[in-house]
């Protein structure tokens, strides 16, 4: 869960979150634009691919995960 907390974003402000193709990470699905109250869920993980886009100001964010502890993921060799 993700919420936006940018009450000024304007258009060129950068920040947006990038959401790929989990098929082809190289295919662009969404762009998503940081604007005040603006609440997103998604699958953090191989479901769904993302990166933030780089900021021409600060972007204010408030990121909760949910963990499912019924399943153990071995993360020392990195993110699966």
């Amino acid at each position: 869960a993700l919420i936006y907390l940018n009450e000024s974003w304007q258009q060129g402000d950068g920040g947006e979150l990038a959401i790929f193709d989990a098929n082809d990470p190289n295919i662009l699905r969404q762009t998503v634009a940081p604007q005040q109250n603006r609440l997103l869920l998604f699958w953090s993980d191989r479901r769904t691919p993302h990166e933030v886009l780089p900021s021409e100001k600060l972007r204010y964010s408030v990121t909760v995960w949910l963990l499912d502890n019924t399943k153990k993921v071995d993360l020392s060799a990195g993110y699966p």
